[in-house]
């Protein structure tokens, strides 16, 4: 009884006290960093390694240019409608780091993706930030935390498993 009492005020208190969060993935690819580029950067091929994209369309801007911003659907477990984020690229260094914002309704963030050269394979490192838009949501988030970063790595691993062939 006591449990039904605490337990709203710990996830509101969550949501308070935690208004973003970080979380990183990192893997090791058998592939040099100009074709992990190649595959990371390149749209077309962006829902063959991010499971659950369905598509992509830029709003403005050009292909692979700061400052340019695109709309990725992404497909849901209901089959609703699909969840969409809208994502801005902040770097482009070629063979080197990616980085992009993103916002929703429910979260804003940022990812920041770097190739770096380890013992003839390609490391790349992938660092998250999450920001809720309301109490609710920071809570909410901040409790997907692991399942956010699991679904992260799921998708650099299918890129790492991409490259294999």
């Amino acid at each position: 009884m006591i449990f039904l009492f605490f337990a709203p005020i710990l996830f509101v208190g969550f949501g308070i006290f935690v208004s973003s969060f970080d979380y990183s993935n990192e893997v090791l690819i058998n592939a040099s960093k100009e074709e992990v580029w190649e595959k990371l950067t390149d749209p077309e091929q962006a829902n063959q390694w991010i499971e659950t994209l369905t598509r992509m369309e830029i709003l403005e801007g050009e292909p692979n240019a700061i400052g340019t911003k695109s709309k990725l659907y992404f497909s849901n477990a209901q089959g609703e409608d699909p969840v969409t984020l809208v994502e801005e690229i902040t770097a482009f260094e070629p063979h080197n780091r990616f980085a992009f914002k993103m916002d929703t309704d429910i979260f804003d963030g940022s990812t920041e993706i770097t190739l770096k050269t380890v013992a003839g394979k390609t490391q790349l490192t992938a660092t998250n930030t999450v920001h809720g838009k309301a109490v609710y949501w920071r809570s909410l988030l901040y409790l997907m935390k692991g399942n956010l970063r699991q679904q992260a790595q799921l998708s650099y691993d299918n890129l790492k498993e991409l490259l294999k062939n």
